[in-house]
Formats: structure tokens, C-alpha cells, sequence
């Protein structure tokens, strides 16, 4: 850092990371380099979800530890995936303390790819009031997923439901029908699966009616 110069010290800022359909979690690792003459130190970091943790290795650069001129090293954002599926974009802000005493920030974005099993199409099933015709929800199942639909339960009784296997294992089709006709209406549905996977063991979609524009 010269002067009131400033350069990154991440080449890149920006990673995407793909991992198993079953991970329940995934580290994502952003390379830092030094290329000055002058030290910096790690001063914290801020984090958008509660589901990530951040460490600096060597640990000899640990928060609050010089790092010298020429010294390169990662820092390692690692995910609790929880019941995330799909594109899980997060960010880190990296606090960095000039030996000016100047902070200067860095923004990473950290995104894991996490295999969706179960794709749900519609997600929402819509009509406008008084409208009784029936629409159909497509559920597809990755092939060898494993995941069989048991149960189909509805919040209410606001419409008629239905559940029709296609192929065991790998397509369901259910069949929404609404019985209030006479105002907005709303419910969910709830799919039962034999899957002990969190995110797959119960999953929801949902029945709309609302008045006519």
C-alpha cells in the first residue's frame, strides 16, 4: 500500500462452488496475497447469514496478526447448507487495517450450487374469484434420488385436492380444483416424502384466489 493507494489483495472476489445433493455443508476458499511493501492485518469480517463461518490460514494471519509483504494465504468461507437447495449466493465484508491505520473494505461473494431434487411446477397455483377449473402441479424427482411422495395434506378445505403418481420415484402430478367461489382464498399444501433429508421431507406449495383486477 503506497501512500493513499490501494490494490486488492483477493485476485478473486467472486467464487461459485458446486457440491453433493447431500452435503450439509461446503467451504469455499479465496486466495489473498500481499504484494506490497507494507503489512496488513485481518481486522474482522461481517458476514450476510448466520449460516457462515470464516477462517484465515495460514493461522499465523488469524484476525489481528500482521500480515508481511510477500505472504499469500486463503481465507475459507465455510456454509452450513441447512435445507438450501439451488444457487445460495452470501457475502463476506473483509475489514483489513492499513498500517496506516486506515480500514479498508473487500467485498467476496461465496455461492454454492446445491442440486435441487424435487422441482415443484407451479409453485403457486393461480385463479380469480369465481374461476373453477382445474390446474394441475407437476412434481419431478432427480432420477435416483430416492425420494417417494407418501402424503398429500392441505391446510383447509378451501379446494379440492388430488394425487396421482406417474412414476414411482420420479413424477407425481396433483390436481387443484378450487370449492370457495365467493372471495379470496388461500391455502397450502403439504407433500410427504420417505426422504430424512430435512429439505425434502416435507415440501410445500401453495393454492391462490384473489379478485379480479
Amino acid at each position: 500500500f503506497v501512500g493513499s493507494a490501494y490494490a486488492s489483495v483477493f485476485p478473486l472476489n467472486k467464487v461459485e462452488k458446486a457440491v453433493p445433493a447431500d452435503a450439509k455443508e461446503g467451504v469455499i476458499s479465496f486466495r489473498f496475497e500481499n504484494n506490497t511493501e507494507k503489512p496488513f492485518k485481518f481486522k474482522n469480517f461481517s458476514v450476510s447469514c448466520s449460516c457462515l463461518t470464516v477462517e484465515v490460514f495460514p493461522k499465523d494471519y488469524a484476525l489481528g496478526k500482521e500480515v508481511p509483504p510477500g505472504v499469500a494465504g486463503r481465507v475459507d468461507v465455510t456454509f452450513n447448507i441447512g435445507t438450501r437447495v439451488g444457487r445460495v449466493p452470501q457475502q463476506v465484508v473483509t475489514h483489513l487495517l492499513l498500517e496506516s491505520g486506515e480500514i479498508k473494505t473487500e467485498t467476496l461473494t461465496a455461492t454454492l450450487m446445491v442440486p435441487k431434487l424435487v422441482e415443484i411446477t407451479p409453485p403457486t397455483s393461480k385463479w380469480t374469484v369465481g374461476e373453477k377449473d382445474r390446474k394441475e402441479v407437476v412434481i419431478k424427482i432427480s432420477q435416483g434420488a430416492g425420494i417417494e411422495v407418501k402424503e398429500l395434506k392441505a391446510m383447509n378445505a378451501h379446494f379440492e385436492y388430488s394425487l396421482k403418481t406417474i412414476k414411482a420415484f420420479e413424477e407425481y402430478r396433483v390436481y387443484l380444483t378450487p370449492k370457495k367461489l365467493d372471495g379470496p382464498a388461500f391455502s397450502s399444501f403439504e407433500l410427504k416424502t420417505n426422504s430424512k433429508d430435512l429439505r425434502y421431507k416435507s415440501l410445500r406449495f401453495y393454492g391462490l384466489i384473489t379478485r379480479p383486477r
